[in-house]
């Protein structure tokens, strides 16, 4: 099987001290959406980042135009999830208010 995964970073979390509040957002986003996956990780040091990854299935191939839509839906999503984290994190502890 082949497969494509793109995954983008956002990254120093950790001065927020929102844990919980990032975790619930991504728990709440993965519940509802269906191919673009949210999480976080905790480095060593303890730094939080929030990572989005979206798997493309490319087994019989894939064509130009169809490589371009997926990475356009990518894109809209991970924005539109770090938007509405954004909010999230922003209406608990206004750090983005």
């Amino acid at each position: 099987m082949s497969t494509l995964l793109v995954i983008s970073r956002l990254k120093h979390l950790n001065e927020l001290g929102a844990k919980e509040i990032l975790l619930d957002s991504c728990n709440r986003w993965n519940k509802n959406t269906k191919f673009l996956k949210a999480y976080l990780i905790i480095d060593s040091k303890g730094t939080i980042s929030v990572l989005t990854e979206w798997s493309l299935l490319c087994r019989y191939g894939i064509n130009d135009a169809q490589l371009e839509q997926h990475f356009s839906n990518f894109a809209k999503g991970t924005s539109e999830f770090f938007r509405r984290m954004e909010r999230e994190i922003s209406d608990s502890t206004g750090y983005f208010g």
